[in-house]
């Protein structure tokens, strides 16, 4: 058992002793910022993020935390543990989080996925139709204002609001 430090104020030392053996953890290893846990096991960040398909900011962001609940929750599947062993720094770490996967959430995964299938990039391609078709609009009219210099206030005002509508953040 660690030693109990002597300021403990109004706290009991029992109350303390099982706080140390509760968040004392069986891994030799702290949880750093050059690590990443996923379920029981610790990936070295910097050599999961080079791999990760949406870049490094999204492993960055994690580093240092149990990113199990983030992974379920964006990519909706259990952490391919398999694929990224190149990665592992170590094993059977304790959790804070509970154990196992919600197998209910995956199964609802499924059958979301089967009525509203995802994308494979950020947007659907008629998005992309969309957006080059506004700014297809405002490019060629305001093309044509200052072409034919006809600073009209109607064209003037459509074309501002095409920008407000389209280019707002």
């Amino acid at each position: 058992m660690p030693p109990v430090p002597p300021e403990t104020g109004n706290v009991p030392v029992s109350v303390v002793e099982d706080v140390t053996k509760s968040t004392s953890s069986k891994s030799k290893r702290s949880l750093g910022v050059d690590t990443v846990q996923v379920d029981d096991k610790l990936y070295d960040a910097k050599r999961l993020a080079a791999s990760h398909p949406g870049g490094e900011l999204f492993v960055r962001a994690f580093a240092g935390s149990d990113a199990t609940e983030a992974f379920l929750s964006y990519h909706r599947r259990v952490f391919p543990h398999s694929k990224h062993e190149y990665a592992l720094v170590e094993k059977d770490v304790t959790s804070a989080k509970p154990e196992g996967v919600d197998k209910e959430y995956l199964e609802l995964c499924e059958i979301v996925e089967k009525v509203l299938p995802r994308a494979k990039s950020f947007a659907p391609f008629s998005y992309y139709v969309k957006v080059a078709a506004i700014l297809g609009v405002a490019v060629g009219l305001e093309v044509y204002i200052h072409y034919t210099k006809s600073y009209d206030w109607r064209l003037c005002s459509l074309l501002g609001w095409i920008m407000a509508v389209c280019c707002k953040k």
